[in-house]
């Protein structure tokens, strides 16, 4: 709240505390720029691209990303991240409990509506549910979550990050350095 002088021409802040408080806002900005172009943020954006609306992330806590993040990465690590594939081994993926597109409902890309299974039982159970699992009933949707299906990554990672909020993001990518 006073006049900067300073007898350094080349000095930016007025004070340590100034400085400091300068770069934790920028370390926090950061952050949420490194989690958009990360693999699992573009991963969570595909999966809203596929159920066509960023509703199936509404009301995420910090507990439940940081479980989803755990499922994604045990499935990489499965995968022997992208090396498994390349040696002819039958590569995992997640599957839907409920799947994305049901006939009556949307299945929740959450922790407990996964499970970890090989590519080709995943593919042969198609979009039957049989019980269990997370989804919301198709008459609960809103339309302005409802995302087109040529919409761009980058721009659904961005409406993912903001219903999910950006202090859970951030806590979330802080924990798991992601």
């Amino acid at each position: 709240k006073k006049r900067f002088r300073t007898s350094n021409k080349t000095a930016k802040f007025c004070n340590t505390s100034c400085r400091t408080a300068f770069n934790n806002k920028a370390r926090h900005v950061r952050r949420i720029a490194n989690a958009s172009t990360s693999p699992f943020f573009y991963e969570l954006a595909r999966q809203a691209i596929r159920a066509r609306t960023v509703q199936i992330y509404h009301h995420f806590n910090q507990q439940e990303l940081e479980a989803l993040y755990d499922v994604y990465a045990s499935c990489q690590r499965m995968n022997g991240y992208g090396l498994r594939r390349d040696h002819g081994g039958a590569p995992f993926e997640l599957s839907h409990i409920a799947p994305v597109r049901g006939q009556d409902s949307i299945g929740l890309f959450r922790a407990d509506n996964l499970v970890i299974a090989p590519m080709s039982l995943n593919r042969s159970h198609g979009s039957k549910h049989y019980s269990g699992g997370a989804s919301i009933p198709l008459a609960e949707l809103s339309a302005r979550f409802t995302i087109s299906k040529d919409a761009s990554v980058s721009e659904v990672v961005q409406r993912v990050i903001q219903i999910i909020g950006g202090e859970v993001v951030q806590a979330v990518v802080q924990s798991r350095k992601i």
